[in-house]
């Protein structure tokens, strides 16, 4: 990979390590969003929202609950779209290899923030200290110095994979086909994977027909010739608004005699 790319990358990485601890709005640790700017650094953002709309669905029911370390979907977003580009949009000429390597990136992730919290944890005793002697300004400076430890270690776990870029793509090349077949089947599995997690935490019986709605609908998308997104989309918009209204409506007195 070429040196601007991967310097503008490593930057990236670097705000997508620290923009959540300020309680941003612009989500960049998505793999939607740092995927498309990743295509946006490699020249390719097409690209990158592809792999990144996919890898969203893969960690749509990833969620960190109390000191549980799930794969860090930020870094396999960046290093998925980084791969997926540099491979000319398909590594071994299969989808799921890439998938594939972005969730080994995200697993590796995992450990950059376990050590990334290790280390800021000295912040936290120093700012204690801080507290105890009423020094508010030192508290304040503690508390910042722990950001760039997390934007360090961020673009450090992604760095690993964008050294190893080259090497990755032609070892996956040299494969032989039965590889890419079963990588193809668990690949595909990935994203019922997400979405059965999801579904899992969300799970109510009133919702089951929605949810089967929606699986119609989507399988119409993908598999549908002759179908316009946009009246469909409006159409569905319509119903959604039509059962809220009727839902959110007094009931109308009964007529008797």
């Amino acid at each position: 990979m070429d040196l601007i790319p991967t310097i503008l990358i490593l930057i990236i990485a670097f705000i997508v390590g620290i923009e959540g601890w300020f309680g941003s709005p612009f989500v960049l640790w998505s793999p939607l969003i740092n995927s498309t700017l990743v295509g946006i650094a490699l020249g390719d953002p097409a690209a990158g929202v592809y792999i990144g709309s996919i890898l969203t669905v893969v960690y749509f029911g990833v969620v960190q609950i109390g000191a549980s370390a799930p794969p860090d979907q930020s870094v396999a977003g960046m290093v998925g779209a980084a791969v997926f580009i540099e491979a000319g949009g398909v590594v071994g000429g299969d989808l799921t290899v890439g998938l594939a390597v972005a969730t080994a990136a995200a697993i590796l992730g995992t450990y950059f923030n376990i050590a990334t919290q290790t280390i800021n944890t000295v912040w936290v005793h120093l700012a204690d200290g801080a507290a105890e002697k009423g020094a508010t300004g030192r508290i304040q400076l503690y508390n910042a110095l722990g950001l760039p430890v997390f934007g360090t270690f961020k673009a450090a776990s992604v760095a690993v994979w964008l050294i190893l870029a080259d090497d990755i793509i032609n070892f996956v090349n040299g494969l032989p086909a039965w590889i890419f077949n079963g990588l193809s089947a668990a690949g595909g599995l990935l994203t019922c994977l997400g979405i059965g997690i999801l579904i899992s935490m969300m799970w109510r019986r009133d919702l089951v027909p929605w949810f089967i709605i929606g699986f119609t609908f989507a399988s119409y998308v993908f598999w549908g010739t002759a179908f316009n997104l946009v009246a469909s989309t409006l159409a569905i918009a319509g119903l959604i608004a039509a059962f809220y209204w009727a839902r959110t409506q007094p009931s109308a007195p009964a007529k008797g005699g």
